[in-house]
């Protein structure tokens, strides 16, 4: 059922805005956030179909990470970011898959309903997109304000849930770089005291080999 347009629709559109707001807070692992965002979506939305797609490793492609009665063909996977940053920065709807700009039609001109595509920008780069069809009528006007503030909410999520990874992944190599130079260090520490001792061993040796040798001369 979608968002209606009174006081009840604004009403319940602000509720569903309020819990997606705790449970974007409530995880800062990427996946997680992804998965626990598909209910609260469609009920924001007022869509029955939802595919959510993240940026890859390399800030190429969109890569489908979770789905409710949704999923792209194999031509369609991954997306272009570049085709999905040119929409903009606001939610951006269409008739179908087929009135999408190209290269998109390719990949969604499957769709034959209504369908927005909302996307994730977090700090002017695009981490991702929501896609989201309705059987029949279009999204309503609010339905598709709520889906734009949430998502904005949704790509800062996400974006610090990476940015809290990268962060981790940095940590682990500097504890091992650190492991490594401590290592390095008590090795450097022993080899310098075995030459102090293999010094300080072989003076006294030294002593004692040339007494030897006086004695042997004067026997």
């Amino acid at each position: 059922i979608g968002l209606g347009q009174g006081g009840a629709g604004r009403a319940r559109a602000l509720d569903h805005l309020c819990r997606f707001s705790n449970i974007m807070g409530a995880s800062l692992d990427s996946r997680t956030l992804v998965e626990d965002a598909l209910d609260p979506l469609l009920s924001l939305s007022g869509a029955d179909r939802l595919l959510i797609a993240l940026a890859d490793e390399n800030d190429r492609f969109l890569v489908p990470i979770a789905r409710h009665g949704l999923d792209l063909p194999p031509q369609a996977k991954p997306l272009p970011i570049n085709a999905i940053a040119a929409l903009g920065t606001e939610a951006a709807l269409f008739r179908s898959g087929e009135a999408l700009p190209e290269p998109l039609a390719d990949k969604l001109g499957e769709i034959r309903d209504p369908l927005a595509l909302i996307p994730l920008w977090a700090h002017g780069r695009l981490r991702g997109v929501a896609v989201a069809v309705r059987a029949g009528e279009p999204f309503s006007p609010l339905a598709v304000k709520m889906m734009t503030v949430a998502c904005r909410q949704f790509a800062l999520a996400v974006e610090n849930a990476r940015l809290l990874s990268d962060m981790r992944q940095s940590y682990a190599v500097l504890m091992d770089t650190q492991e490594e130079m401590i290592r390095a260090e008590r090795l450097a520490a022993m080899g310098q005291l075995a030459a102090t001792m293999a010094h300080e061993i072989r003076n006294p040796l030294a002593t004692i080999f040339s007494a030897i040798s006086q004695i042997r001369k004067h026997c």
